[in-house]
């Protein structure tokens, strides 16, 4: 359903249930050449633990990436926007002002 966005579609993410640690990197290895090849895939690690040299080595992940998305969190400061501004900042990448950008006309 989500192909139907055509190349509008970005990364659908994968959110690993917060139970779902390090110790089911089999469950996750043999998951991921399941998925679509013509679909961007953003896994979302909800354990600390899983920054580890082991998913490092997944052969769908240390050869392939090209582009890196991210996603922001609105429970923090509460303004998702402004996290992401603020993040491009700490990037050094350039920041628009939001009145800058006018009206968005359409959706796609």
């Amino acid at each position: 359903m989500a192909c139907e966005l055509g190349t509008k579609l970005g990364p659908v993410l994968v959110q690993l249930g917060p139970d779902f640690g390090p110790p089911e990197l089999p469950a996750l290895a043999a998951f991921l050449p399941t998925l679509p090849r013509d679909v961007h895939v953003a896994v979302e690690f909800r354990q600390r633990g899983w920054i580890n040299d082991g998913i490092i080595a997944l052969p769908v992940i240390a050869k392939q990436v090209k582009v890196a998305y991210g996603y922001v969190n609105n429970h923090f400061s509460g303004h998702s926007p402004a996290n992401v501004r603020e993040m491009k900042r700490q990037l050094g990448q350039v920041v628009v002002d939001p009145a800058q950008l006018g009206e968005q006309l359409r959706l796609f």
